[in-house]
């Protein structure tokens, strides 16, 4: 039972030497400039959206978004049914001939 404890810590003791190491190497100057950086522009993200909200009235921005949205859908609707291989048949109406026989008929 010991010797199975003493195995188990040398192999933690292992990762914990990789995960040192792993953070070491991640831990460099442009990485935690970049972190920071992240952290601040979702934060700058966040408040302008804010405070653009308390700005402006939330109506008018629904009403925009709701039409564009609409645009949008009617657009991809027209771009689907325009994709769509369908035959076209065509039926002839045989009670009345067609103009072009009237006209053929007439000369």
């Amino acid at each position: 039972m010991t010797g199975s404890t003493l195995a188990g810590e040398s192999d933690e003791s292992v990762l914990n030497i990789k995960a040192r190491q792993a953070w070491h190497f991640g831990c460099t100057l442009s990485g935690m400039v970049e972190r920071y950086l992240l952290v601040f522009l979702a934060g700058l993200l966040g408040g302008s959206i804010g405070a653009f909200f308390l700005y402006v009235p939330i109506l008018p921005i629904i009403g925009v978004a709701t039409t564009l949205i609409g645009l949008v859908a009617m657009f991809l609707l027209g771009f689907h049914a325009g994709h769509q291989q369908t035959a076209l048949t065509t039926q002839r109406y045989t009670g009345r001939p067609s103009f072009w026989s009237l006209w053929k008929h007439a000369r």
